[in-house]
């Protein structure tokens, strides 16, 4: 999510954790070598990768940050300390073994200096002394707090999971814990998971490699949502997914697409306030409409014009397959479908219509022209739920010239 989303923090920080388990998910599935294997989600783990015999290969838990500054895995956090009890755990109780590889995964680099970097590096002597170092620490911090009158309540859930984990009896499990402990600090997953779909070359264009991987993960999602609902465990065969890439890279509908999904192209807030005094917009006001419908209503148009603009923009200078005499030709048979919708639905002489009339052919028109009419980019391209920003776009650039017009007396109202 970058900061011009709509979203607030409190939203948009577990909605970007949440997709961003899947996309672990989709790189942790193109890491098994057996057709086989499988992933399990939110089961063993976040993610976890399984032989057929349903033995656990590895397990990730995967931590996602939105902040330019945030981290993860911090030496006193108590995600850190409560997934190594978690291991430790499973590792006592079967589920995990001494083979199975542990996972930190984050889209934050880690720090060189952080505890969770020195365990990945650390034999079992040397992690355990860096525990009884990091618990020696939180006490004397603990007890400076408790001296002044204050509480320290990182301290108080940290330190029963470090107790546990120094106990003798773990050792053996401890001792398989830190041998396999791997950290997957990678910024950016998504150009890794390129590279593994054998998508970093020149043959497809950088928005067709989204479109591949975008269709991925909402596959994946869609998998897990089926099984959850169905009160069955979120498993996604390496088979499954190899025949799932394998359609998506011989469909057109998404080797041809050129358009990016809506949700790829954020709106903010600002934004959109700007756009409230465009006469696309007065347009829409002066249509006398139900007011939480109208807000929508206007919402979503601007949210269309803005995206069209942006992505009109990108495919011209960044993509290339298409130039602005393309554009140019597209707005002019957004013209001509208005003008045949207009005139199919103004059947009389306005001085015919009485103002109410004319309110309500206005509001025909438009959504007929919104929701209804079908259209192609040029001949063979065309739009879906997630790109049809750039047909709307379209016409509400022209409402904004203005060239064409909702209400039946449009001209007089707005072009002169």
């Amino acid at each position: 999510m970058n900061r011009t989303s709509n979203l607030n923090d409190n939203a948009s920080g577990p909605l970007a954790g949440y997709l961003y388990q899947f996309e672990q998910g989709l790189y942790s599935l193109l890491s098994l070598e057996d057709s086989n294997s499988y992933l399990s989600i939110e089961d063993v783990d976040d993610i976890a990768a399984h032989k057929e015999d349903g033995t656990v290969l590895f397990t990730v838990q995967a931590k996602h940050s939105i902040s330019q500054s945030g981290s993860t895995f911090p030496d006193n956090s108590y995600a850190l300390w409560r997934t190594l009890e978690i291991w430790l755990d499973k590792l006592g109780q079967g589920t995990l073994n001494s083979e199975t590889v542990f996972i930190c995964a984050t889209n934050k680099s880690i720090p060189n200096d952080s505890l969770i970097h020195k365990l990945v590096n650390a034999n079992l002597d040397e992690a355990v002394s860096l525990i009884t170092e990091k618990k020696k620490d939180l006490l004397e911090k603990k007890n400076a707090k408790e001296a002044i009158g204050k509480g320290f309540k990182t301290a108080d859930m940290v330190l029963p999971i470090i107790n546990s984990l120094l106990k003798k009896g773990n050792r053996d499990s401890f001792k398989s814990l830190v041998s396999n402990l791997k950290l997957r600090d990678e910024p950016n997953l998504k150009e890794k998971i390129f590279n593994k779909l054998l998508l970093s070359g020149d043959t497809l264009s950088d928005l067709q490699k989204s479109n591949v991987y975008q269709a991925l993960i909402g596959w994946m999602h869609e998998v897990c949502l089926y099984r959850w609902r169905n009160g069955t465990t979120a498993l996604i065969k390496k088979e499954d997914l190899d025949s799932k890439y394998q359609s998506l890279v011989n469909s057109t509908s998404i080797i041809k697409a050129i358009f990016r999904n809506r949700d790829e192209i954020e709106v903010g807030t600002e934004e959109i306030e700007d756009r409230k005094n465009e006469l696309f917009v007065k347009q829409l006001q002066d249509i006398k409409h139900n007011s939480d419908v109208k807000k929508r209503l206007i919402k979503g148009a601007i949210e269309d014009y803005i995206r069209y603009e942006i992505e009109h923009t990108y495919i011209i200078n960044q993509v290339g397959d298409f130039t602005k005499k393309d554009f140019d030709q597209f707005i002019s048979q957004c013209q001509e479908k208005w003008q045949n919708t207009f005139d199919t639905f103004i059947t009389k002489e306005l001085d015919g219509y009485s103002d109410e009339e004319m309110n309500s052919k206005a509001i025909e028109i438009y959504n007929h022209v919104m929701r209804k009419l079908e259209m192609n980019f040029q001949t063979d391209h065309s739009f879906n739920m997630n790109n049809t920003y750039i047909k709307n776009g379209g016409f509400l650039k022209l409402s904004n010239i203005p060239e064409i017009g909702w209400h039946p007396n449009w001209e007089e109202l707005y072009k002169n």
